[in-house]
């Protein structure tokens, strides 16, 4: 692959962090301390130790919180003054979960999906409640989007796609305002799909705490039929898994996706799955899809042994006379995770169809992001010339300077001399007392995407409101550099970097915070609010919202929507 990596990919700079996952199954060992915390006799925390860890919360955010001078002018907040007013709930609640609870609510008001914190184990061993339905938020409406424990929803009435109408008396919708105190994905598009945890509800959520064993849940089916159940709620001890852990600098994943995927089994509702979340007996028995791959020939051109291949959804089908390859990006860090294998195979599935077929759909849909640098020279394939790169904006402290400065896994002189470069761009700022730095290359270390050439024909990208980070970075890319269309729904709008800074001292909960605004290079050097992905996320070219029965039909209705506007790029 020496000469693909030389021609195409030499403008990836420094070594990509391979993708480590550390994260314990749902079945984990017995005898570990997140298996059994209540047996261990795990005292409540203090009061004077759970102010000690918001505290040390506060001082991180003010220390590392890359958007905090962006958030304060757009929303009107202080963070101080947030600070001040949630450590007094702090030091008057009555339970350590209902403290920690305001940890979480301070963390919301930042209104940033980037920013975490997770909570590993608690004085009482248990995380979460669940009545073993998962809901999924279409059209205003909560429906069944997985049943997650067969053992508590034992009813053959239950199927996918009712509706849940009330649960004790309440409406799924009517929690959500009081979910989201506590949690923000990053938009109100995205938010809905906290609707989950109206059935899956956290500790930490104590106003909506569960009040007995069991509850009454209402639903309804397709034809208007009600129907109730009484479902127990059950206690949840297993650990939180582990989120992919990427270099400093590289990471643009979603925190929120290691949380919803622990909760569902269903392709439809997960995030970073290989197949499109649109894939079923329905819409294959529609549309035909054949699966395929690339020669042996190309393999080997492109430097890649058939044994190699890594898991890419890549098929074709026929749509209004027109032939179509639909690939998927599912997302940008991959459990088996070599950037250099991932692109060489991604390079030769377009260099195989692209005289094959009239047009490209690339699912980027539910896409959890990921490695930036890979996401960028992942886009790179697609041009035949240099296009605008993506830039940050850092937060300048001494921990950016050090991050980009190291040498330690950077065996290429010319890429630690870029980090090295960037390390003193971010000292200049630091030194001036700004809060970020000028807009840097942190992603590729060049303001221009190197192109590979690998596909000169009509694309059409899909989007939706579960792509974020490094989801928001490819279509952002798409978008500026004019490269293809845009179908779906607006991008999460997680605008920077995010890093683990700090475990609090006590509670052992671990804060992620978001590190810099990024933007795509701008020649004129003029960036402002409506440049930042930020809150903002990526706009579709052809707006699409899902509708119940497209749903329950197995999104057959979505694919011919996205179909139509793809042949509609191509020429007559």
């Amino acid at each position: 692959m020496k000469n693909l990596k030389n021609s195409i990919f030499a403008v990836l700079v420094g070594a990509v962090s391979v993708l480590v996952v550390v994260g314990c199954s749902h079945d984990s060992e017995p005898g570990r301390l997140n298996d059994q915390g209540a047996s261990f006799g795990l005292r409540p925390l203090k009061s004077d130790e759970l102010l000690t860890d918001f505290d040390t919360l506060v001082s991180n955010v003010n220390a590392y919180y890359g958007p905090r001078e962006y958030k304060e002018k757009r929303f009107g907040y202080s963070i101080a003054e947030l600070a001040k007013g949630f450590r007094e709930k702090v030091s008057a609640a009555s339970s350590e979960a209902e403290a920690l609870g305001y940890f979480y609510q301070f963390l919301a008001k930042l209104d940033d999906g980037h920013v975490s914190l997770r909570v590993a184990e608690t004085s009482g061993g248990v995380l979460s409640h669940s009545l073993g339905l998962f809901l999924t938020p279409v059209a205003g409406r909560a429906l069944v989007g997985d049943i997650v424990d067969k053992e508590l929803v034992t009813s053959p009435q239950v199927e996918i796609g009712d509706e849940v109408l009330s649960i004790d008396g309440v409406k799924p919708f009517d929690l959500l305002p009081i979910i989201t105190k506590y949690a923000w994905i990053a938009n109100p598009i995205s938010a809905q799909h906290l609707i989950m945890r109206a059935m899956i509800r956290p500790f930490y959520m104590t106003e909506i705490a569960p009040k007995s064993p069991t509850a009454k849940v209402e639903l309804q089916k397709a034809n208007g039929q009600k129907y109730a159940l009484d479902l127990t709620w059950k206690e949840k001890k297993i650990p939180l898994l582990a989120e992919p852990v990427i270099a400093a600098g590289h990471d643009f994943s979603v925190p929120f996706a290691t949380e919803l995927n622990q909760m569902t089994s269903n392709n439809i509702s997960q995030m970073g799955q290989t197949n499109p979340f649109f894939l079923n007996e329905k819409t294959q028995a529609k549309y035909g899809f054949i699966k395929v791959k690339p020669s042996a020939q190309i393999l080997a051109a492109a430097g890649v042994a058939e044994t190699e291949v890594p898991d890419i959804y890549a098929a074709t089908y026929t749509f209004g006379g027109k032939k179509i390859l639909l690939i998927r990006q599912a997302t940008y860090a991959p459990e088996d995770f070599e950037p250099s294998l991932y692109l060489a195979a991604y390079f030769a599935i377009l260099k195989e169809y692209e005289s094959k077929v009239d047009v490209l759909v690339i699912d980027q849909t539910h896409n959890p992001g990921g490695d930036g640098s890979y996401c960028t020279n992942f886009f790179g394939l697609l041009n035949d010339v240099n296009k605008e790169a993506p830039v940050q904006m850092c937060r300048a402290d001494r921990k950016w300077m050090d991050d980009l400065s190291s040498s330690e896994g950077v065996t290429d002189p010319e890429s630690l001399a870029v980090g090295i470069s960037m390390a003193k761009e971010i000292e200049k700022a630091y030194d001036a007392g700004d809060w970020l730095s000028s807009p840097l290359p942190i992603f590729v270390g060049t303001e221009n995407v190197q192109g590979g050439g690998a596909w000169n024909k009509p694309i059409l990208v899909l989007i939706d409101e579960l792509a974020g980070s490094c989801g928001d970075v490819f279509p952002m890319l798409i978008r500026d550099n004019k490269r293809a269309k845009l179908f779906g729904q607006r991008t999460m709008g997680l605008g920077g970097n995010v890093e683990p800074v700090v475990t609090l001292p006590f509670s052992q909960a671990k804060l992620n915070l978001t590190r810099g605004l990024f933007m795509t290079h701008r020649s004129d050097g003029v960036y402002d609010e409506s440049n930042f992905v930020e809150n903002n996320g990526v706009q579709p070219d052809y707006p699409y919202s899902h509708t119940v029965e497209d749903f329950r039909g197995g999104f057959v209705g979505f694919i011919e929507q996205f179909s139509n506007k793809a042949v509609e790029q191509i020429a007559p």
